[in-house]
């Protein structure tokens, strides 16, 4: 992860704050790259009980209005490391927009593993200043607008 430090745009930081679980304060070590839309969130260890899988979507709420995101731009890496080992989940949402209130809200928060080939391809790419691939970003499917129906006459 230090490597991504010296990537052209990554910024760091080291304590990044967001609203956790049952409205408690959450934190986690961000690596982002705001230009490129892609973000990299490891969770601190002694944050097992309060930890962000179950609040993905404020997380990645957060980092879009922080660093001028668009929210169907996003590309979002979760990055735990348990007893000595490492693990990457790819984030995706089923829905991410501005809201009615100002902000950005996501919903359907899902996660697949990396495996350690994606992981090696994915954080190669990074270090050469490429950006992630369409595969990768947080909304896959957006929500179209329901269509209005037509009347038909019998």
């Amino acid at each position: 992860m230090e490597n991504l430090r010296n990537i052209p745009g990554v910024q760091m930081a080291p304590s990044f704050n967001f609203t956790g679980v049952r409205a408690q304060l959450a934190q986690c070590d961000l690596v982002v790259h705001p230009a490129q839309g892609w973000a990299i969130a490891t969770e601190p260890p002694e944050a097992r009980v309060t930890g962000f899988n179950e609040c993905a979507e404020n997380l990645a709420a957060k980092i879009c209005i922080e660093y001028d995101i668009a929210p169907t731009a996003l590309v979002l890496v979760a990055h735990y490391v348990y007893a000595g080992n490492e693990y990457y989940f790819l984030y995706h949402f089923v829905h991410g927009d501005h809201d009615i209130f100002g902000g950005i809200t996501f919903i359907g928060a899902h996660r697949k593993l990396l495996d350690a080939g994606q992981v090696a391809q994915l954080l190669q790419h990074l270090l050469a200043g490429g950006q992630p691939g369409p595969e990768m970003i947080a909304i896959q499917n957006p929500v179209q607008p329901l269509r209005r129906r037509t009347r038909l006459s019998l």
